[in-house]
């Protein structure tokens, strides 16, 4: 009997020490938000120049890969001393080579537009879940999940890789920014956020 309520005690604590590092771990993921990955530090320097390749969309928003390569491109050339190329002049190029944007450039593909254009990385990624609200698995509230991916244009190697995901509902209280109830302003918030980061961690994107 005792050998039996000494088993179970031991299940208990380890049970509840499992659900304590769930937490933990959840709380941390939380706060985290947005990750970044670098695998290559890149030299410092003042501007890069970059273009944004249009993004792969894996949500089953029809419009969510267009939507989030013009929003990313956007929220770039709000930001002072960084060089992005025209969406015009990439574009071009995949027409010109009758390459749809949803498809992936070869590295000698890369190769080519990054001496035509002068590019130094590459920005682009995969739209993992968008949504605006209107059907009843977001609940009435918009939400956006993105993972980013810089590619060093002239060997091809990626340099980083960035993670980040919001709900219009996360910024009711929390962040008191007051809910954002349209698509578009989470998709933004969502971008302005993780190049705030790279600015912050000297990635890419450097302060004046």
């Amino acid at each position: 009997m005792i050998f039996s309520d000494s088993v179970r005690n031991a299940n208990l604590c380890r049970v509840t020490g499992v659900m304590l590092l769930a937490c933990i771990l959840a709380s941390c993921s939380r706060q985290e938000l947005p990750f970044l990955n670098v695998f290559e530090q890149l030299a410092p320097q003042k501007t890069y120049r970059i273009a944004v390749l249009p993004l792969r969309n894996n949500s089953d928003y029809a419009a969510g890969a267009n939507m989030a390569t013009r929003l990313l491109l956007a929220q770039l050339n709000t930001l002072a001393d960084v060089d992005v190329v025209l969406e015009g002049d990439v574009r071009g190029f995949y027409q010109q080579l009758s390459i749809y944007p949803s498809q992936r450039l070869s590295m000698a593909e890369q190769q080519v537009l990054s001496r035509n254009l002068d590019i130094r990385f590459f920005i682009t990624g995969t739209v993992l879940e968008m949504a605006d609200g209107r059907n009843n698995s977001t609940q009435g509230t918009p939400r956006f999940v993105v993972k980013l991916q810089v590619i060093d244009a002239q060997q091809g190697r990626t340099v980083a890789t960035a993670y980040h995901r919001r709900q219009g509902s996360d910024y009711c209280h929390a962040l008191h920014f007051g809910c954002l109830n349209t698509l578009t302003e989470l998709v933004q918030q969502t971008y302005k956020e993780v190049l705030q980061q790279w600015q912050k961690e000297n990635f890419l994107l450097y302060s004046a």
